[in-house]
């Protein structure tokens, strides 16, 4: 049974989110549209209208199919310009920052639904076209709805070229990215205020859950499990975080009964947790924060040779790592008045600084703007980190000094470093560590 929801709720989710939905249901709207015009022209309201609205309505057959076929010709051609410069900028963007920000760009709504009336306007046409008879039975008004239709097109066209031209900016799409991250980010935050934590520890009783397939780890609805999880009296915890890659077989987590300690398996609860080879439409913090990290190293490369944009990147995941870092290292979901709950891992600092900052790290090669931004994010990480955290960021301030000591050769250069060095040592949450300089 669940199963069976999982898979339908994972169709109407790429259903909604496929490029074709919002197309195709304006096409929808606009057949029917079509319809009803056809039939509404032999109604009295339609008459008076047709008396009141004589100087914008087309007379005779040769006109109306002149102007339908105008505006049916005119609108594929918009059509096909429209979307090939689309191609050619994805291409490009894909090109020059990441592959893997492509579906985020072709899903915007807005060309969705421009696509969804340049085809609504062409069917419409096309069913007044087929419709068109004796010169009494002109729809008349249909054909100025389709006129008035091609000039909405051809608005649509102008404000379109302005959206795709700044959509592709690497600000906007940045800025996009870390918007929805900070959303998720504060979402969490509030849920983990909102929420006591479940435990503390694993009973020895518990059961081991594992991957039965090897791929993208993901869960079903909160709300779906922890109804199971209270008609079956049992507490689940998952060790792993959401979209991360495992193997089958892999531990993904425990889970034990909350009446009978006895309980040793409970197969059912393998539904709830499934893993997906396809990781594009994938838009977990974590993996927004990845996104951003991917723009900056492609903008470091010799071909694009950009730090600028690697600065601006550096400074948007410096946002990001302050609301991370108030995080716990897992969330808890639960029903109220109920023992039975879900407590679920988060990536934590350790990870995202590893899968984010030190590819940048490696890639910066020896410049010193990039070494001073990353420096400032540590610091800056440094003072809103909670304490037991503190070990883990050193290590990783380490590396970036060992980085610069190597990188860094210039003695201008080096003095700035270890500049940077000096005001983070200073920091009252390292005392008594102490940071080696750049000699």
């Amino acid at each position: 049974m669940y199963k069976i929801f999982q898979y339908l709720s994972q169709t109407y989710k790429r259903l909604i989110t496929s490029i074709a939905f919002i197309p195709s249901t304006i096409i929808i709207a606009a057949f029917m549209l079509g319809v009803v015009v056809f039939y509404f022209e032999d109604y009295k309201y339609s008459k008076w209208l047709a008396e009141n609205l004589k100087f914008v309505l087309v007379t005779g057959t040769d006109n109306a199919r002149m102007v339908l076929t105008t505006i049916i010709g005119g609108i594929i051609s918009l059509t096909v310009f429209s979307f090939s410069m689309v191609m050619v900028v994805l291409t490009r963007t894909s090109a020059a920052l990441s592959p893997r920000l492509l579906p985020q760009l072709v899903a915007q709504k807005f060309h969705q639904v421009v696509l969804g009336i340049y085809m609504g306007t062409i069917i419409y046409s096309l069913i007044l076209v087929i419709s068109i008879g004796p010169e009494k039975n002109l729809p008349a008004l249909g054909i100025l709805i389709s006129m008035l239709l091609a000039i909405l097109s051809l608005a649509l066209f102008i404000y379109f070229i302005h959206s795709i031209s700044s959509s592709i900016q690497v600000d906007n799409i940045m800025r996009g990215i870390l918007n929805r991250a900070s959303l998720q980010l504060n979402q969490l935050i509030d849920h983990h205020k909102n929420t006591k934590a479940l435990i503390s520890s694993v009973p020895e009783h518990s059961v081991s859950l594992k991957a039965t397939e090897t791929g993208y780890y993901f869960y079903a609805q909160p709300e779906l499990i922890l109804n199971y999880l209270k008609n079956k009296e049992l507490q689940c915890r998952i060790d792993i975080y959401q979209g991360q890659f495992i193997l089958e077989g892999t531990d993904i987590g425990s889970y034990w009964s909350l009446s009978n300690p006895e309980k040793k398996s409970d197969k059912s609860l393998d539904d709830f947790f499934y893993t997906n080879l396809h990781p594009e439409h994938i838009d977990e913090y974590y993996h927004n924060f990845t996104k951003i990290s991917e723009i900056a190293v492609k903008a470091l490369s010799p071909g694009i040779n950009d730090p600028g944009t690697a600065q601006i990147a550096l400074r948007f995941l410096n946002i990001l790592f302050e609301q991370a870092a108030k995080l716990p290292e897992y969330l808890t979901f639960k029903l109220r008045n109920s023992e039975a709950g879900l407590t679920v891992r988060l990536p934590g600092l350790s990870h995202l600084l590893t899968d984010t900052i030190s590819p940048i790290r490696q890639c910066a090669g020896n410049s010193t703007e990039i070494f001073s931004t990353l420096f400032a994010l540590y610091e800056s990480l440094l003072k809103v980190a909670p304490i037991h955290q503190y070990p883990m960021i050193v290590t990783h301030l380490k590396a970036l000094i060992a980085s610069a000591e190597i990188s860094i050769t210039n003695s201008y250069d080096r003095k700035t470093i270890n500049l940077h060095i000096e005001n983070i040592g200073n920091l009252p949450v390292l005392h008594p560590e102490k940071l080696p300089y750049l000699l």
